[in-house]
Parts: C-alpha cells; structure tokens; sequence
C-alpha cells in the first residue's frame, strides 16, 4: 500500500512540474498578447474580468491591435463566442457601405432580438427594404421636422416642466434619466410615429401590431432618453460649455412670450454650437454602442483580416469615438470645438464611417435628424427655466452593457430655477 501511494505521489508531482512548466511556456508565449489566450477556454477569462467595464475594455483591446481584433472563445462554443471586433473606419466602410449586401445582422441577432418581432432595425433583405420604403413614405408626408419640434413640446409642458418644477419647489433631488423616460419617451415616440395619444382611447394596438411597432417606437426613445441624460451630465460637468451654450441662445434666439422658449426648425438651426455638443456627446457616448453582422460569403476586410463564411462581427461605434487615429490626441476630451469650422463659423463635415453614432450607409438611421430637433428642444427649455446639479458620490456615472447606452444608475440631479 505505502509502494501504491509512493507512486502516486510521484506521478502527482509530475504532473504538477509539467504544469508548472507548461504554464511559464504559456506566459512566455503571451507576454506580449492584448488578450492573454489560454488552452481550451481561450481568451474567455479576460473578457469575464472586465465584464463591468466592457465597452472601454474593447476600446482598449482595439487600441493596441491597430482597432481591429479577433476574439476566440472556448472551444466547446466557438461557434458563439469567436468574432472580430472592429473600430477602423475603412473597415466600418466596408462593412456597412461598400459590400453591405455581404453582411446581414444574421439569425444570432434575430434570435436574441425576436421578442422585438420583425420590426425595421431587427430585419434583413427584402423585408427590410420594404419597412425602410415605408417610413420614408411616412418622412415625406408628415412635414417631419415641424411635427417632431411640435411633438416635443407638447411633452415638455404637460409632462417635464411640471416635473422639474416640483422638484426645484420641494428640493428634493431627482433620477433624471428616469424622468426623460417618464414624461418625453415612449409617449412621444407614439405620437410622432402614429400621431395618436397613448392616453386617448383611439391608440390601441393588437399583438401583432404591436409587435411590430414596438422597435420602431423603443428605437426613437432610447435614443432620445439616453443622448438628453448624457448631454446634461457633460454640460453639467463642464460649465464653460454650457455657459457658451446659454451665450449663444441669447445672441440668436429671437425673443418669446412663452415661458419656455419653443423655436421652429429654423431657429434651432442657428445654434451651431448647441449642435456640436450634441455630435460631441453621441461621438462619446452612441445610443446604440454596438452594431452586430454576419458574413453571407467569405470576404477580406480592408485591414487584410479574412473572413470565412458566416463569421460574426461586431463594430464598436463606442470605441470608433475614443480612437486616436481618427479623433487625435485628445480624443477623450469632451471638447465641442472639434467640430466647428472657425473659419467658416459653421460645423466641419466628418464622413459617417468615421462618426458611425448613427450607422451608416443603407441603414444609417432615418430619424436622425429628428433626434437632434427634439433634443434641442429640450435642451433650451430646460436650460432657459432650470440648473441641474450633479449629486456627487451617489453612483459612478457608466455605461450600461445592453443595445441601448443609458447610465446604469441613472443621473441623480438637483434641480433649481434659473435666474434670469
């Protein structure tokens, strides 16, 4: 018995020795790996580490590997988990513009997104086509600037204001991202989309109208609740941008009798710094952070990456706006400035493949524009009648890991009438 055991501590000891050797090997091997690769669950544990910080874990990754980056996961789910992941605008290009057709959002999207039904954004090929086709019936007869200015500001006076002022009367501080959702999200989608009041007893929908409303509508107030909340941190935390903002309102906006200062098309137009804080805020921060594609046919990137048929990839639009090759050196500073054309005293035209927040080519995103209305409308409102105060040590202020960037504690404010 004692012989049996001998042996087996030999056989152990071994073991550990080629282990212990066999490991020193692989970190030789991997020293100077972006992603440490290990046998059999590969690069796995690198991504479970940083699963919290994922969006600038990726940008990281894409940083130091010339932004583009094949991932490999563990070997018994491969066909899951191994992608390439991409930052680079000519691959962006590619991708979305230039051999579109070769790139569908594949069945794993569909699969995942099913519940969202067979809306615009969740669809391929024909059917896709004939929803874009559509909407852009809707874009042409509903004069859509002026209904989307109107729309908001119906929202702001019955439903933001009288939040805002409770919450300046009685100081209490507010979740301000949950009060965006409350009273301009969903509620607003709807009537800019369907022109009916979710309240009124004519908006009724069945499953299957519903179903495919919904992503339509989800789309519109995701993007809308999440840039308003990041625009309002950012020029809360960098007063000289707002101020600059405050100066340009009144240098262009024409004086009003109501209260709240609404402004058509062309008024808002004029604010050609407000509009550069905004491309600012969604270069830092895209409602939409991610983009997900499948090949149909094999294809090589214009970085030189092959890929074979039916290989996931994933742009990160996150990362596209934190790049040094494409936004220089500063590229993680929020500085507004970077797209003002001092010389001609308007905004520098940047190409869509390299400022992606949006997409771009065949599916840049048709309610683009409308954001950016609506966002402005909110912002001289709140900004004429209110100061918004960021509650320190509350909850760091991060990004959420689902399809739509919001914070993932929310923005807690205190709010205080403005003296004018």
């Amino acid at each position: 018995m004692a012989l049996v055991l001998g042996y087996l501590g030999i056989v152990v000891l071994g073991l550990v020795i080629c282990l212990r050797f066999a490991l020193i090997h692989h970190r030789r091997q991997n020293k100077d790996a972006v992603v440490t690769s290990w046998p059999i669950i590969s690069m796995l544990p690198g991504f479970l580490r940083n699963v919290l910080r994922l969006h600038d874990f990726v940008t990281e990754i894409l940083e130091k590997s010339g932004s583009t980056f094949q991932f490999k996961g563990p070997w018994f789910c491969a066909d899951h988990l191994n992608f390439i992941i991409t930052s680079d605008p000519l691959n962006v290009h590619h991708v979305l513009n230039k051999n579109f057709g070769n790139y569908p959002k594949g069945p794993e999207f569909r699969e995942v997104f099913e519940p969202l039904g067979d809306g615009i954004l969740n669809v391929d090929s024909d059917l896709w086509r004939l929803q874009r086709k559509m909407f852009h019936l809707w874009d042409k007869r509903q004069r859509k600037f002026e209904v989307a200015a109107r729309t908001i500001q119906r929202k702001v006076v019955d439903g933001l204001i009288p939040f805002l002022d409770r919450a300046s009367e009685t100081r209490t501080q507010v979740n301000l991202q949950e009060a965006f959702h409350r009273t301009i999200g969903f509620d607003n989608a709807i009537h800019l989309i369907f022109g009916l009041d979710p309240a009124s007893h004519a908006f009724k929908f069945s499953i299957v109208e519903y179903q495919e409303a919904f992503e339509v509508i989800q789309a519109g107030t995701d993007t809308l609740n999440a840039g308003l909340t990041w625009f309002f941190w950012l020029i809360a935390t960098h007063p000289s941008v707002e101020s600059k903002i405050l100066t340009e309102m009144k240098e262009n906006l024409p004086e009003k009798d109501d209260k709240y200062g609404f402004y058509g098309v062309e008024d808002l137009n004029k604010l050609v710094y407000l509009q550069a804080v905004l491309f600012e805020t969604f270069r830092l921060y895209p409602s939409v952070p991610f983009d997900h594609k499948t090949t149909s046919e094999a294809d090589t990137l214009p970085s030189g990456h092959h890929l074979s048929q039916k290989t996931r990839v994933l742009i990160s639009f996150y990362s596209m706006g934190r790049m040094e090759e494409i936004w220089s050196k500063d590229c993680l500073e929020f500085k507004p400035e970077r797209w003002i054309d001092s010389k001609k005293a308007g905004l520098l035209h940047m190409p869509s493949h390299k400022h992606a927040s949006f997409s771009t080519g065949p599916r840049t995103c048709l309610g683009k524009d409308i954001v950016f209305i609506q966002m402005k409308t909110v912002a001289i409102a709140i900004l004429k009648c209110y100061c918004l105060q960021v509650v320190e040590g509350h909850h760091p202020v991060s990004p959420t890991l689902t399809i739509s960037l919001h914070m993932i504690h929310g923005l807690q404010v205190r709010v205080s009438k403005r003296c004018v």
